[in-house]
């Protein structure tokens, strides 16, 4: 993860400890553990973002609370992030627009589809992107690409665990566009196979849990994960 360490990164979990909080969850049956000491949250991007309200200083959304909204220019695009955090498991998702043309991507339809179609609203949405397909990730992407029609971007390799395959296999370095803007794929096997992430601009990452906050997501001992990385 070499482009980690030079783009600001959007996680797929809202909390600063999720990572090992998850990780233990698994090995304990908790859904969420308590008591973890909290580190400084990470602002939501690091290019100043416009129209701020009701963007919080610090990005950091709550299940069933509302979105983190901020815009930022792309190569000449006003493009609209909006984060939500979904489920118990407080998993975020996010949706972007480019506003001058209405079109909207949305990144992991992780949970809860009526919030998810209601954050969409009138907005055109041309892809569902999938970052990997543990189950925390996909409940509501079914539901969501039947309501809107939208293609399903996933790698093959985690066909299996999203149980469904892919309108459009993911492949490293295709871009995905919305409107005027895109993103662009990484592959980035370790958490999963099939693990990938989306490049806005170059400055923002969306990880899926490819990273936690502190660390590395787990890799629960699979080194075979590694052996095809993207490039």
């Amino acid at each position: 993860m070499v482009m980690a360490s030079r783009l600001r990164v959007l996680r797929a979990t809202g909390a600063p400890n999720a990572g090992r909080r998850r990780r233990n969850a698994g090995k304990t049956g908790a859904s969420v553990a308590t008591g973890c000491h909290v580190q400084p949250r990470q602002p939501l991007c690091s290019a100043p973002m416009r129209d701020a309200s009701p963007y919080p200083p610090d990005g950091h959304v709550e299940p069933g609370g509302p979105a983190a909204v901020g815009t930022l220019q792309v190569d000449g695009v006003d493009v609209e992030i909006r984060k939500l955090s979904v489920s118990a498991m407080d998993n975020n998702v996010y949706l972007l627009t480019d506003l001058g043309r209405g079109e909207a991507l949305l990144i992991d339809a992780a949970d809860d589809a009526p919030r998810l179609l209601d954050e969409l609203g009138d907005r055109r949405l041309t892809a569902i992107f999938t970052t990997h397909g543990h189950w925390d990730h996909v409940r509501a992407l079914d539901d969501v690409a039947r309501a809107t029609g939208a293609p399903v971007v996933l790698h093959p390799g985690d066909a299996q665990r999203a149980g469904r395959q892919p309108d459009q296999p993911a492949e490293d370095g295709m871009r995905l566009a919305f409107g005027d803007a895109a993103v662009e794929l990484r592959h980035t096997p370790g958490h999963t196979r099939g693990s990938t992430c989306a490049v806005l601009g170059g400055t923002h990452l969306f990880s899926g849990d490819t990273l936690f906050p502190g660390g590395p997501g787990a890799t629960f001992g699979d080194t075979d994960a590694f052996a095809t990385p993207g490039r």
